[in-house]
């Protein structure tokens, strides 16, 4: 019972760590390569960050705009066909769609053709942060799990028989 106890709080928790990936910054490097449109996500760290959903927005002053979706081919590794654009200067957004409610932007000046990588920052997400319900369980999972000790405890220990002395 107990190790059952166990093993699944550790599940939550490990759980709980994949489900708030986002919740620092996110650094991108944005380049380039063989016709593709290459954005490598990295935490803090530098651990690839795994199981985003981006976008990519390239647009001038004119009005040309050209955009599509990042598709994981690797780990931390994201790609999209780059279209034709035209040389010149460009603004460069990298949009990251992968919490509900919320859309995070990177922006950086390029120029095209581009060249060199470039690199943008990803804010932390406030939707992907430990909230609420990650508090609660901090909490209350300690005492709850001391309270099944403790039950655990009384119940399985063997029960002391009184002796009663004999009556005249």
């Amino acid at each position: 019972m107990m190790k059952l106890a166990s093993r699944l709080l550790i599940l939550v928790f490990l759980t709980l760590s994949n489900a708030f990936a986002h919740s620092s910054i996110v650094n991108i490097d944005a380049m380039v390569r063989g016709g593709q449109f290459v954005a490598l996500l990295g935490d803090p760290s530098g651990f690839p960050v795994k199981n985003a959903k981006l976008n990519y927005l390239v647009y001038n002053e004119a009005g040309t705009t050209f955009r599509d979706t990042l598709l994981e081919t690797s780990d931390g590794e994201y790609t999209a066909r780059l279209q034709k654009v035209p040389p010149g200067q460009y603004k460069l957004v990298i949009q990251d769609t992968t919490f509900p409610r919320e859309s995070l932007e990177a922006k950086a000046d390029v120029q095209f053709p581009m060249q060199k990588t470039v690199t943008l920052v990803l804010p932390a997400s406030t939707a992907g942060s430990p909230g609420a319900g990650l508090l609660i369980l901090v909490t209350v999972a300690p005492v709850a799990l001391s309270v099944l000790v403790l039950v655990f405890v009384l119940f399985r220990r063997p029960k002391i028989q009184t002796l009663e002395s004999p009556k005249p």
